[in-house]
């Protein structure tokens, strides 16, 4: 598993330097190669901030 095309985690063990990768990044790349296949796939997501929270609590649906 790789974010940002750093490795994180090989063959199920933490790699080293892992907890240094830079994910301050608006956008992150996490990579899972199962090592099954070519497969591909896109998912976004987006971390509900507290701003962002807030914002939207000011109302009620």
């Amino acid at each position: 598993m790789s974010f940002n095309g750093a490795a994180v985690c090989v063959h199920g063990v933490g790699a080293p330097g892992a907890r240094e990768v830079d994910l301050s990044d608006a956008d992150i790349d996490i990579t899972v190669d199962l090592g099954v296949g070519d497969g591909q796939a896109r998912i976004r997501t987006t971390d509900l901030s507290h701003a962002y929270v807030e914002e939207n609590s000011a109302y009620s649906s």
